[in-house]
């Protein structure tokens, strides 16, 4: 299952530091197919970004008509962010070796969102590759065909299948009530928006249109589209005939979308119950060693006992909390135990109240440190419990200011001065999110400039 394996890397990178300790020596690693290197001082990392590099490209190579002898060497510069409250976003480089394009990737690996936002990077080294398959000649200060976030985007959205159906059906509930955008309205998105609803919002409509492009039906249509508009010297990718004509299409294409939806997003109280509800972890034991002490007081059985039935050994299991896990690192049924808990959690994190994402995601990658078997994992768990329970902390003091100030102002307040009072409580509300700060992003907004090196 995509949704799994993007969740688990994510989260399992998300706690390693790029940089490592200063004195250890710099660590260049190349993926088997050699299109893919990892300059970092951590070796372990350089492995796992490869692997997840080689796998969503083999993903993806049928969708994008990717070719199997690849052309365009990407390397992937992993760093420490310094500000890990602060969205970092990756950049994105195009180079010129001799006469080969290639491309590099820096991005920081100490912050949730940073590393989804690497992965979104990588769709767009892919869909370079894709459209620049017919292109032999390329020259330095030349400006590469800018890929429009809705592009980029919707074929991230399609790896992931269970969040698919989600999509499909915001989509049907914004059809039913009709408020579905127009298409020219999603053509023009550019970058992502912080606020949680828009986002899922945008995320829901880049996906429907990208999985209507790509369906099996005009599949060879789309790889067609996606090579003729990178050479269209006006406004590529604006265009999407003939797989799309004009808005009748585009409705006709949402009503395919599935059912209603449910309630899309928890307010922050529904949140905070449902994290508590899962708090408790049940762990099983294993029984090795219980096993091993009672085997030697047994007396040597018969022959004639060998026949009998074999009485089943009934597990045991302990029950921790999310931060006590630490001593059962190494059990054997741990792991799948921590998946569960990660999907759990991960579910949560996609319908939650805004201002939990980032606690959420914290507990998270501590699941997932711990289910590593590295000398590092119960360190790192630890660590990213940490972070995870300051978060919260900070987060429990924002909503009791908030609760205390809309208190104060229904009391306070005459019904007169209503209008007034209620747009400090929204600036209080902006106030909370302001360590989302506005987004930015180079990959949407710019085009990139090919360097010839030095």
């Amino acid at each position: 299952m995509w949704r799994n394996f993007l969740a688990w890397w994510l989260a399992g990178l998300m706690p390693l530091a790029a940089a490592g300790p200063a004195n250890r020596p710099m660590d260049v690693s190349r993926s088997e197919s050699g299109q893919y290197l990892a300059v970092s001082r951590d070796r372990t990392l350089n492995r796992n970004l490869l692997e997840l590099a080689s796998k969503l490209r083999r993903r993806l190579s049928e969708e994008l008509g990717l070719p199997r002898q690849w052309r365009h060497l990407v390397r992937l510069v992993p760093y420490e962010a310094q500000n890990e409250r602060l969205v970092q976003y990756p950049l994105l480089k195009a180079f010129l070796d001799d006469g080969q394009l290639s491309f590099e990737i820096h991005f920081p690996t100490n912050t949730p969102q940073a590393l989804e936002e690497f992965v979104r990077t990588l769709i767009y080294t892919y869909l370079y590759e894709a459209v620049l398959i017919e292109r032999e000649d390329f020259s330095g200060g030349q400006t590469l065909p800018t890929i429009p976030m809705w592009l980029a985007e919707g074929v991230l959205q399609q790896l992931d299948a269970d969040r698919a159906v989600k999509w499909r059906q915001i989509v049907q509930r914004a059809v039913t009530a009709n408020k579905a955008p127009p298409l020219r309205e999603v053509i023009a998105w550019n970058e992502l928006s912080s606020d949680t609803l828009m986002r899922a919002w945008q995320q829901a409509f880049t996906f429907q249109l990208v999985d209507h492009l790509t369906d099996s039906q005009r599949s060879g249509e789309f790889i067609a589209w996606l090579r003729r508009e990178a050479d269209n010297p006006k406004q590529p990718f604006a265009s999407l005939r003939p797989m799309m004509d004009g808005e009748i299409d585009w409705r006709q294409a949402l009503s395919l979308a599935g059912e209603k939806s449910q309630k899309l997003v928890f307010d922050f109280e529904e949140t905070a119950s449902r994290f508590a509800s899962m708090q408790t972890v049940r762990v099983p034991l294993d029984p090795e060693e219980e096993e091993a002490d009672a085997d030697e007081e047994k007396e040597p059985q018969s022959d004639e006992a060998d026949g009998e039935e074999k009485e089943e050994v009934e597990t045991e299991y302990a029950v921790a909390k999310l931060n006590g896990l630490a001593p059962y690192h190494g059990q054997k049924g741990l792991a799948s135990v921590l998946s569960a808990k990660n999907e759990e959690l991960l579910d949560l994190e996609i319908r939650a109240h805004f201002a939990w994402k980032s606690v959420l995601a914290w507990y998270r990658a501590a699941l997932a440190r711990l289910k590593m078997e590295d000398g590092s994992a119960v360190e790192d768990y630890e660590m990213a419990i940490r972070k995870a329970e300051a978060k919260q902390r900070e987060l429990q003091i924002y909503n009791e200011r908030l609760e205390d100030y809309y208190n104060w102002f229904r009391v306070a307040k005459t019904a007169n001065a209503e209008e007034t009072a209620f747009e400090d409580y929204y600036r209080i509300r902006e106030e909370i999110e302001a360590f989302a700060p506005s987004e930015i992003d180079p990959l949407r907004s710019r085009q990139i400039l090919i360097q010839s090196r030095q």
